[in-house]
């Protein structure tokens, strides 16, 4: 687990950008004791990928379409086309 510090490094994402996604519920963070949000590592992979798909000019609601299919090992690739 990490902090949104170490988590904006590693997944080359503003704290703010961190922060929307969060909001609308594209990514989940835990709190710690003193209220500080932790990102595990799935999470960390999952900003990653909405960089890229940032990155691509998709449209906002795209990552929705994605991120499901992103987490699901049991999909062929042709759900994802």
């Amino acid at each position: 687990m990490c902090n949104i510090g170490k988590a904006t490094r590693q997944s080359g994402s503003a704290a703010g950008t961190i922060r929307y996604y969060k909001n609308v519920d594209l990514v989940r963070s835990e709190r710690s004791a003193i209220g500080c949000r932790l990102f595990d590592e799935d999470c960390i992979r999952k900003l990653r990928l909405l960089q890229q798909v940032r990155a691509l000019n998709f449209t906002q609601e795209k990552p929705r379409t994605l991120l499901p299919l992103y987490g699901d090992e049991r999909r062929s690739s042709v759900d994802v086309k």
